[in-house]
Parts: structure tokens; C-alpha cells; sequence
């Protein structure tokens, strides 16, 4: 059973990375990445702002995390070289200074990308649902 799960979390992945790169949108592409690596939630993604990337680092400094009434600050996240890579292409194609997201509305954002992937029924949450599968089977 968990192999099948961890293969099936491996197979969303590897679809929703290769479906949005083909169509170079690295906005919806960096979203996805954000919420399957760091683990992100939909409104803790569209609060991101470009002064909080350090692109040398290879780092997401100073998020503020919410969940209801509480919020969390996370000092830094390290990023792989995909997600830089994708965050240094939406950067220099984007007329935003300040929002990373600044034309993603959370009421598509899933319908958008599960109309990518081939599933109507996605929703971002199972972004972090994905990322958190994986994570765990990293060690087996």
C-alpha cells in the first residue's frame, strides 16, 4: 500500500511539474513548487513578495505562516535549484516589483492547474498533500 501511494504522489508530481513547464507558465509552475517542496498553503504562496527570494542564497526568507487566529514566522526556507530556476523565469517575465503572484486569484488556482494535469477534481491543497507524501518516503 505505501509504495503505491508514494509511486502514485511521485506520478501527480512529475505530471504537474511536466505539464506546466511544457506550457511554460512558470507562475502556476512556482506555485506548484512552492506548495509540493516547501509544503506551503494556497494563502501563505499568494502573500509571497520578490524581497523575500534571495536568488544567491537560494532562499524564502521571513514567511509568515497563518492559520486562523495564529501565525508562525519561518526565518528561511531553502530552495532546490528547480524552484529557483522557475522563481528566476516568473521574475523576469513578471511586470509585478513586489507580489510573486500577483495575477492568481485562489478560486482557480486548482482548477487551473488540475485543467493542465488532466483532473478536474484537483485542488491545492493536495499540493501539500503530495509534498508531504514524498517527504516521508524519502527515506525508504
Amino acid at each position: 500500500m505505501e509504495n503505491a501511494r508514494r509511486e502514485y504522489c511521485e506520478y501527480i508530481h512529475n505530471r504537474i511539474v511536466q505539464k506546466l513547464s511544457q506550457a511554460k507558465d512558470w507562475e502556476l509552475l512556482s506555485f506548484a513548487l512552492l506548495g509540493l517542496n516547501l509544503l506551503l498553503r494556497q494563502s501563505d504562496i499568494l502573500r509571497l513578495e520578490w524581497d523575500q527570494v534571495d536568488f544567491s542564497n537560494c532562499t524564502l526568507n521571513n514567511v509568515i505562516l497563518i492559520k486562523g487566529d495564529s501565525q508562525i514566522l519561518v526565518d528561511s526556507y531553502n530552495l532546490d535549484d528547480q524552484l529557483v530556476d522557475v522563481l528566476a523565469k516568473l521574475h523576469s517575465n513578471t511586470n509585478d516589483p513586489i507580489n510573486i503572484f500577483p495575477n492568481l486569484n485562489r478560486y482557480i488556482v486548482g482548477k487551473k492547474i488540475g485543467d493542465m494535469i488532466g483532473d478536474i477534481r484537483f485542488c491545492t491543497q493536495e499540493l501539500r498533500i503530495i509534498g508531504t507524501c514524498l517527504k516521508l518516503c524519502e527515506g525508504d
